[in-house]
């Protein structure tokens, strides 16, 4: 008997094969199931291999506890004396581990556990080529260090790092996702992290959300080449420390922190705009923001981005969403440089504690040149304005001015249903030159003055010449009447003529009672005469 090795599943016979007694119908029916049994097999054969290839790949690479320096290229490094793979994620077996890239390795992933602190150490001419960092929020730290090169990073979740790298990079991808933007990711509980920069970085475009934090230290730079910025969603941060400086080069995207809390002492450099295929529209906007002494911005509006026929018109604005912005006392004056026009959105509060640091870009004409000015002659716009991703929506902008210095502004311009509240301190000067409406709107310009003193709040005689504006007090919302309320005082201030808007003085009560004790004394002297 001839007995032979069958090594694959012998093909299914004919029909011909069996019996042809069978009816047509019986044979059919066997043939079937002869089929289906060798599709399971398959399946079966699949599945293991499926289960064994996952298993494999979801291995994690851990480091044995220790507390000198290990090298990555040592096998002794690793538990179980064997080396990563490139497709590996790599845990800890302790805390303050430091491990050494001392040649050109590749992770998929590298994981810290609940309450670790670990260290990458990343030699010179040496790269790590990582795909993502995960970690417990705020009680794990990964340390970056060295002069090598970190590459291809494009999601951090959860986890806080350190990179306090002597002349190192981060390098392609051209975006570093901390946290996830959709789904049930998107929540402070997934996403609680923070980046910190020390050093001097060639960076990658980042898209930071929810509870994500970026940390550029003192004297530190981080260098952005192409791709937007994005930093927004409840409780992410934007932190400038003193002598930072942030640039984007890039002339095509811009820099956006929608929702996102600004902390700027350092220099931020923006060259660029969005295009339509992004659905943004704007080179530069946030929300809430502190700009602090030694704090600037150069915003510059591209050639690419200045069009004559108005196609890109809209595309190099600037955008102050809502919330407050705080300008605080010793930012220089002009230090917050746009190239582009200033709108500032729905329910907006701008805090002013130094005086003109603002120059901005002034639309000469429809269509025109946009020239730049200073804050005495900038316009700001007073409109709320979203892009739908092929035309804007307007609305109308409730803005704060909160004037703690001397300052001097242009012009505001109004949208249909926009206010202007403004708030002095009794102390400072404000000079305002005009009030006047957007084109295309209509209405009343509104605004609400707020402790009105003398000789404090100045407007150019175009305010007056407009007859659509009017003058409110915010406590009971009624109209100002002048030679009630106010007195108006002409006047030259800064080169602009105008009127200063003075408050009419009302006697306090101890001076209606000592006016009314010198009209009885008067009265009895008379009587007495008499």
């Amino acid at each position: 008997m001839n007995l032979t090795k069958v090594t694959s599943p012998p093909p299914p016979p004919s029909l011909n094969a069996y019996s042809s007694s069978m009816s047509s119908a019986r044979r059919v029916f066997r043939f079937n199931q002869y089929n289906k049994r060798i599709s399971m097999n398959k399946l079966l054969y699949l599945s293991a291999a499926a289960l064994f290839s996952l298993s494999a790949s979801a291995y994690a690479a851990s480091v044995v506890e220790s507390s000198s320096p290990l090298n990555w290229s040592d096998s002794s490094t690793w538990a179980g004396g064997t080396l990563p793979t490139d497709t590996d994620s790599i845990t800890f077996e302790g805390n303050n581990t430091q491990l050494v890239v001392d040649q050109s390795v590749t992770a998929s992933n590298i994981t810290l556990s609940e309450g670790q602190s670990q260290t990458i150490d990343i030699s010179q001419n040496s790269t790590l080529k990582l795909s993502s960092l995960t970690g417990t929020g705020e009680s794990s730290l990964l340390t970056v260090t060295g002069s090598g090169k970190l590459i291809s990073l494009s999601t951090a979740t959860n986890v806080n790092v350190h990179f306090n790298m002597s002349g190192g990079t981060l390098e392609n991808p051209a975006l570093l996702r901390l946290g996830f933007m959709e789904g049930a990711s998107a929540t402070s509980s997934t996403n609680s992290m923070r980046l910190v920069f020390t050093g001097h970085y060639v960076g990658v475009r980042v898209n930071g959300f929810f509870n994500s934090t970026f940390i550029l230290d003192e004297n530190s730079s981080y260098r952005v080449d192409s791709g937007h910025w994005n930093m927004w969603g409840g409780g992410a941060k934007f932190i400038m420390k003193a002598g930072s400086n942030f640039t984007m080069k890039s002339t095509e995207h811009g820099f956006n922190a929608a929702s996102a809390v600004m902390d700027v002492a350092g220099n931020i450099t923006i060259n660029g705009k969005y295009d339509l295929n992004q659905g943004q529209s704007y080179t530069m906007n946030w929300s809430n923001a502190t700009f602090r002494a030694g704090a600037s911005i150069t915003q510059t509006a591209t050639a690419a981005s200045v069009n004559p026929t108005g196609t890109y018109l809209d595309w190099r604005n600037v955008l102050i969403r809502n919330g407050t912005t705080t300008i605080e006392s010793g930012v220089e004056k002009n230090a917050l440089n746009f190239q582009s026009i200033i709108y500032f959105g729905a329910d907006t509060t701008l805090v002013l504690n130094s005086s003109d640091v603002f120059k901005s870009g002034v639309l000469q004409s429809k269509n025109g040149a946009i020239v730049q000015q200073e804050q005495g002659k900038t316009t700001f716009y007073l409109q709320d304005r979203v892009w739908t991703g092929s035309s804007y929506r307007y609305g109308a902008s409730n803005f704060i001015l909160v004037n703690n210095a001397d300052n001097n502004i242009g012009a505001f311009a109004f949208w249909t249903d926009s206010t202007l509240t403004l708030k002095l301190d009794g102390k400072s000067k404000l000079a305002i030159n005009d009030l006047q409406h957007m084109e295309g709107a209509s209405g009343y310009i509104q605004v609400f003055i707020e402790n009105l003193g003398r000789d404090k709040l100045f407007f150019g005689d175009l305010v007056f010449e407009n007859p659509d504006v009017y003058f409110y007090d915010p406590d009971t919302l009624d109209l100002l009447e002048e030679g009630v309320d106010y007195e108006l005082v002409s006047g030259i201030y800064n080169g602009v003529s105008g009127k200063w808007m003075n408050a009419i003085v009302v006697p306090e009560p101890s001076t209606f009672a000592a006016i009314f004790g010198v009209v009885a004394l008067a009265v009895i002297l008379r009587r007495r005469r008499g």
